[in-house]
């Protein structure tokens, strides 16, 4: 029996921005490959009204949480394969596969990244890189395509790779013509707060976080 999606794994629903905006939760559509007549993401593919960016998560039977490796893998192949063939899809697009967590919280978190589409260059199509990357930095990406302010954090920067274009490090500078977003400078100015992230590659596992960071001991 199929598990649904569960709310955890839509980012978008747990802001209040938009749970009580009827206009941006009109844009949170259901995908399906069993019944594509009545998918919403299949209808605007077909009438080229796909947005220029998505977040697709698969329920938690296809994504293999519930299931293996191996269920999740045919589940995007089904669902990618198509579409990498498609002219409405394929226009100038870079798809990300990736996945939240590894099989033991006890080890630190690596997990694969794919990136598909007509946007990887010809001669990068069959590579891999080594740099170290992490969640933050697929929000940075989006950042820096659309020329959005960041988020303050150095999410992109730790493996050292140059040849991206770096988000801020902090509140107080500016790099490569980017500024740190508005309400976030408001809501941490004159904070004294340490910061969890560093500039390191250093991955913290759910078990061993950072010094300083361990959760309070019940008395």
């Amino acid at each position: 029996m199929d598990r649904k999606p569960v709310r955890k794994h839509n980012p978008a629903i747990l802001h209040d921005s938009v749970a009580t905006s009827e206009q941006r939760l009109s844009q949170i559509k259901n995908l399906s490959l069993v019944d594509t007549e009545s998918s919403m993401f299949h209808r605007d593919l077909k009438e080229n009204k796909l947005p220029q960016w998505m977040f697709i998560t698969p329920n938690m039977t296809s994504d293999g949480h519930d299931t293996s490796v191996t269920v999740a893998g045919n589940w995007a192949r089904t669902f990618l394969e198509p579409l990498l063939k498609d002219k409405h899809f394929m226009d100038n697009t870079l798809v990300l596969i990736t996945w939240d967590e590894n099989e033991s919280y006890a080890r630190q978190n690596h997990i694969l990244g794919i990136l598909l589409g007509d946007a990887v260059p010809k001669h990068l199509v069959g590579t891999t890189d080594n740099s170290f990357y992490n969640h933050y930095s697929e929000i940075a990406t989006v950042q820096a395509n659309w020329g959005l302010d960041t988020l303050g954090r150095p999410f992109n920067t730790a493996g050292g790779n140059q040849q991206y274009v770096a988000p801020n490090l902090d509140l107080k500078h500016t790099f490569s013509g980017r500024k740190v977003f508005g309400p976030i400078k408001k809501e941490w100015k004159g904070s004294e707060a340490p910061s969890y992230y560093k500039d390191t590659i250093e991955v913290d596992d759910g078990l061993n976080p950072p010094k300083g960071y361990e959760p309070a001991k019940s008395k």
